[in-house]
């Protein structure tokens, strides 16, 4: 590094939003290629459609929990805004178990097309909702809180949260 350069700000969000970009990108991959005709694709897509929500609800959690507390101290509005987020993405969330339910359960092949295209479009519809999401945490929550706070207490924080993770984010990426 030279003398120049700056060394780079600690980030909570860098890592897990990889991954879970990872995830979303994958699943919609796979969402475009299946074939509904056969069963096992569709109870697989079920299965990694769970994973996902199970993924997305965690790491809501983990950020109202752990982070938000810390951050309204100095960021309120912005907190308040990734709050409203959390709700309205978990509600789409919700939404779109259903559609995975029907589309897993959906004996008639005609139906079964219609509701994975419905499926489909609101899956991606979602992908993008979350990925303007995360950019509010990372482009503007994150940089407002650096000169806010020191590297040391934000990696404190993020550790405290690391700390409460379960087995279900090791498990999340394995599959």
């Amino acid at each position: 590094m030279t003398s120049n350069q700056t060394k780079p700000r600690a980030n909570f969000y860098t890592l897990i939003h990889k991954a879970i970009r990872f995830k979303l990108y994958d699943y919609s991959i796979e969402l475009g290629k299946v074939d509904l005709n056969t069963e096992e694709d569709v109870q697989r897509l079920q299965e990694q459609f769970l994973t996902i929500k199970d993924l997305l609800e965690h790491h809501s959690y983990h950020e109202d929990t752990y982070l938000h507390p810390f951050m309204k101290k100095y960021l309120p509005e912005e907190v308040a805004l990734i709050e409203g987020d959390h709700e309205h993405l978990d509600a789409d969330l919700e939404a779109l178990n259903n559609w995975a339910t029907r589309l897993r359960d959906e004996k008639d092949s005609k139906e079964k097309q219609t509701i994975w295209n419905e499926f489909y479009l609101q899956y991606n519809d979602f992908v993008a909702s979350f990925v303007k999401h995360l950019h509010l945490e990372e482009y503007v929550a994150m940089p407002k809180l650096w000169p806010l706070c020191t590297d040391e207490e934000l990696m404190e924080i993020h550790h405290q949260d690391l700390m409460q993770l379960g087995i279900w984010n090791q498990q999340a990426f394995q599959q």
